[in-house]
């Protein structure tokens, strides 16, 4: 999903969301199998190991908590309900039992804060159906139930369901698909399986076509989430090892195995939309942290003073929502950010656990499951006193001569960079208000230059990069090139129009030479130029274009000339 609607994928919330489907034990082995990380020490072999924190303590930085009902008056109204997910606008789908047209099984919806009644999402079920995403578009995407223990994946763009294709080999009565997560670019993932072969993680495209994208080698593999750059992360089960490890996977690559990322094998993870991970991970001593991983490494949340936090829900700006233990052993839920650091939000509001984050800081509380439990779901909006967070260095550099050129641009902050300093690693540092520099290096070879992106606030962020400053290249002759010429003879009898400008050289065309068959030429620094005859007929023009060493090439055209 986009990161705009992070919702919780944590391992106890697949178990219900999944504990419909056929295949379900094979489901319920392979999360048997993740759940053994805890007892596991995370460090890979010859890995140090990750940067922790101490506990956090208790942040007093959210000034205020609100919340809505997502199904008021329940359930003395009859209706039942979760929670499952939100998109970028707080609009929640999930599953309901008790919405018009009434049904004896739960049915996916969407709901809208700025609405007071849920809308049920209707078409091909024969049992429980419900929402286990929406995007930014509020497009749904979840599973039905359309037989005895069968079930198909669907999105829906309105208030009807479509089903996804199914796997080859897969028939109206064996085999299932289930959707667990979607992008704004209407991707969908999840697993899917055929006959009675154990599930693999699947995508959809946005014309509901099935991918199947294997395994680790193992057999059992499933699609947790999906980015917007499409970019897949889920669990897989691997030779010889009996604990599952995470993905990820991008376009038509192979999947690769996420603890060569990190160093250890996370016991749950989340991906925003700038390719940044969110997760829990098992600690020595029996503790499970939050933790996130980002472009300047990895980071360990650590806990509001208990020896446990996980994390629940992830959005765009590296913000978390989680749960955590007490130094007293209570339960309570947290908001982590980059600015703050933890915060208790069950200090401030009561509530106890919140699941999913978008990128204007709602939540979700009460059930996300309300066949186990019967909490209602509500919105919840967390506010705090204006976050200023700091800046996001990146760069890029081009060197086709000892002259680079360095790119700045894609320095991001929240409230905007003011300067970006250069430290060349040839002499004194340089700073520019605008992010494009140019530096001339003093011969061939390889370097490492700085940048530091500041903000209006002061913080900073910093990106080195090495690269190679290559040996200059002899200058090449140009290549010349002619367009097809308009020769209308409007407005002028016997004008046409030439355009050279695809004419290229690796330092740049000075002139352009044109004879024109009627034993006129002209030359020009510019590489557009209109032309009149005298006399209609077909002339042979002449293109020669030069570079600034007077290295030349030419080119030839016959024009018929009204």
């Amino acid at each position: 999903m986009s990161d705009a609607h992070r919702t919780s994928r944590a391992p106890t919330a697949r178990r219900r969301a999944t504990s419909r489907v056929a295949n379900v034990a094979l489901l319920a082995a392979a999360f048997a199998a993740l759940a053994a990380v805890a007892c596991r020490e995370p460090v890979a072999p010859g890995v140090a190991p990750p940067h922790r924190l101490a506990p956090a303590g208790v942040s007093r930085t959210i000034s205020s908590v609100s919340v809505i009902d997502i199904f008021p008056g329940s359930p003395g109204n009859g209706i039942r309900g979760d929670a499952r997910a939100l998109n970028s606008s707080g609009v929640v789908t999930g599953a309901a039992l008790g919405l018009q047209p009434n049904s004896a099984d739960g049915r996916p919806y969407r709901w809208d804060p700025g609405s007071t009644t849920a809308v049920q999402i209707g078409g091909s079920t024969a049992g429980t159906a419900w929402g286990s995403d929406i995007n930014d578009a509020g497009e749904v995407a979840g599973t039905t139930q359309t037989g005895t223990g069968v079930t198909r994946a669907f999105r829906a763009t309105g208030n009807a369901m479509v089903i996804l294709d199914t796997l080859p080999g897969t028939t109206a009565v064996s085999g299932w698909t289930a959707a667990y997560a979607s992008n704004n670019s209407g991707k969908i993932v999840g697993a899917a399986a055929s006959g009675t072969s154990p599930p693999h993680a699947v995508l959809w495209n946005a014309a509901n076509q099935i991918q199947d994208l294997g395994t680790l080698g193992g057999t059992f593999s499933q699609a947790t989430d999906i980015n917007d750059a499409g970019l897949v992360i889920g669990t897989s089960t691997v030779p010889n090892d009996p604990i599952v490890h995470w993905f990820t996977w991008l376009f038509s690559g192979p999947m690769h195995d996420a603890q060569t990322l990190f160093g250890f094998t996370p016991s749950f993870l989340l991906i925003n939309n700038a390719g940044e991970y969110a997760g829990t991970y098992p600690v020595a001593g029996g503790q499970s942290h939050a933790f996130i991983f980002t472009a300047t490494g990895f980071l360990d949340l650590g806990t509001l003073g208990g020896q446990f936090s996980e994390v629940t829900g992830f959005n765009s700006a590296n913000e978390v929502v989680g749960n955590s233990t007490t130094a007293g052993g209570a339960m309570h839920a947290f908001l982590w950010t980059p600015l703050y650091g933890m915060d208790d939000i069950t200090a401030k509001s009561g509530i106890t656990q919140v699941h999913g984050l978008n990128v204007v800081r709602q939540t979700l509380t009460g059930s996300a499951n309300f066949a186990v439990d019967a909490t209602p779901p509500k919105l919840v909006q967390l506010t705090i006193p204006n976050p200023n967070y700091p800046p996001f260095a990146y760069f890029t550099v081009k060197c086709p001569t000892l002259q680079c050129t360095f790119d700045a641009s894609g320095s991001t902050d929240d409230s905007g960079v003011v300067q970006y300093t250069w430290d060349w690693g040839t002499g004194p540092s340089e700073s520019f208000s605008t992010p494009i520099a140019q530096h001339t290096f003093p011969a061939p070879g390889l370097y490492t230059v700085t940048l530091t992106v500041t903000d209006a606030a002061g913080l900073t962020s910093t990106m080195p990069l090495q690269f190679t400053v290559p040996t200059p290249v002899r200058n090449q002759p140009p290549l010349a090139f002619l367009r097809p010429v308009n020769c209308t003879g409007q407005p002028y009898p016997h004008q046409c129009e030439f355009d050279a400008s695809p004419s290229s050289d690796d330092y740049g065309i000075v002139s352009y030479r044109w004879k024109w068959g009627d034993g006129r030429s002209e030359t020009h620094s510019r590489p557009t130029v209109r032309n009149t005859w005298k006399h209609a007929g077909t002339y042979l023009v002449d293109l020669l274009v030069a570079d600034a060493e007077g290295k030349t090439s030419g080119t030839q055209l016959y024009v018929d000339v009204p």
